[in-house]
């Protein structure tokens, strides 16, 4: 919480002087004094929610809200509330209301708004954005301004989304001993860029095996700002088994939920795992494949 004071001008001298220890007080020769100095506080500044976590096409609610001394001399005379984005160095307006007009000033930003009901009532500042996007994500300060005053507070939004998964070739096909199959797993729709890809071989005994990352693709960053990535392995059969009858797989998602984060099953990180595992079964002989 950010709150302006204004020092009261009615300083008061202790009853008893606090002297300073002897041999101090006699090289200055002068006699000191502690003097009290009083601060009230005007206009104050806060947020329940500094840090907003959102999943894509969401309505997003930024709370702020602000409090001024009814005692004062400013309380009446007037406010302005300002709403703007940074991130990255980047920075924009993305709403601004002049309480003394009643009036919006125009920004290019759309589907931003706050309640004027709830600004006059109980100072609920709060900006409302109606359906969040990747570009939503930053850093949004909300500024309170009275005359020859001011105070802000900072609010962190992060969009976050879960990847969508795909498996090529699929279905997958049936093997025989010698070849190598390319499989390639597809991670898109995602937000924010970090992202972990690695692939596991389960058995049918139920143990299973890590074959690593694979070779991953760079980020590619969609219209709506989400990103894609890929995984490309190559499934020697000399190693994984003599004769392998692919399943058509599935792929699985597992989200990593740190203390900061929400407890739902859904998103809440910013880091996801995915782990591609494929079914087998082991046939003794070719003899009973051809059956």
């Amino acid at each position: 919480m950010h709150s302006v004071v204004l020092p009261n001008k009615q300083q008061k001298q202790l009853e008893r002087p606090w002297q300073l220890p002897r041999t101090l007080a006699a090289a200055t020769g002068k006699k000191n004094y502690l003097f009290l100095l009083f601060l009230e506080v005007i206009l104050s500044v806060s947020s329940k929610t500094p840090v907003v976590r959102s999943r894509l096409g969401e309505a997003v609610l930024l709370d702020c809200g602000f409090w001024v001394d009814p005692s004062s001399p400013v309380h009446g005379s007037g406010f302005s509330v300002e709403w703007r984005y940074q991130f990255r160095g980047e920075g924009r307006l993305v709403l601004a209301y002049d309480g003394k007009t009643d009036r919006f000033a125009e920004t290019s930003e759309t589907g931003a708004d706050i309640n004027i009901t709830g600004l006059y009532e109980t100072g609920n500042a709060s900006l409302i954005l109606e359906e969040a996007q990747v570009r939503h994500s930053g850093t949004y300060m909300c500024t309170v301004y009275l005359p020859h005053l001011l105070a802000q507070v900072a609010v962190d939004l992060e969009i976050v989304e879960p990847p969508s998964l795909s498996i090529y070739p699929s279905p997958l096909p049936l093997l025989v001993p010698g070849q190598v199959l390319l499989v390639q797993c597809e991670a898109s729709g995602f937000a924010p860029h970090t992202l972990d890809l690695s692939w596991e071989f389960s058995r049918a005994d139920g143990t299973s095996r890590s074959l690593g990352q694979g070779s991953v693709t760079g980020h590619r960053q969609a219209s709506d700002g989400t990103f894609s990535q890929s995984s490309r392995l190559e499934l020697d059969l000399g190693k994984l088994g003599r004769r392998v009858w692919l399943q058509p797989c599935t792929c699985t998602l597992r989200l990593a939920l740190s203390d900061t984060c929400a407890s739902a099953s859904d998103v809440s990180c910013s880091l996801f795992y995915f782990v591609l595992f494929i079914d087998y079964f082991l046939f003794e002989s070719l003899n009973i494949l051809q059956q």
